[in-house]
């Protein structure tokens, strides 16, 4: 496994080749003020060729939770 920073099309590109070798899935994203960005992270999770068993969200504020 190799871990580095890439774009949405070299993320899909890669994932391509792997799609069946995958047993979970995980995404984690350092987030500030879902309030203000949760369209933006479902557009961006829209262009990844990859549903996601686990999304991981960190630096949300808990009051917000029950809401989204």
């Amino acid at each position: 496994m190799h871990f580095k920073y890439v774009t949405e099309d070299q993320f899909n590109s890669c994932i391509g080749s792997d799609d069946n070798n995958i047993e979970l899935s995980v995404f984690h994203m350092n987030i500030r003020s879902l309030n203000s960005k949760h369209k933006l992270l479902c557009q961006f999770l829209d262009l990844l060729h990859l549903s996601f068993d686990v999304i991981i969200l960190s630096k949300i504020w808990s009051s917000n939770i029950s809401f989204y």
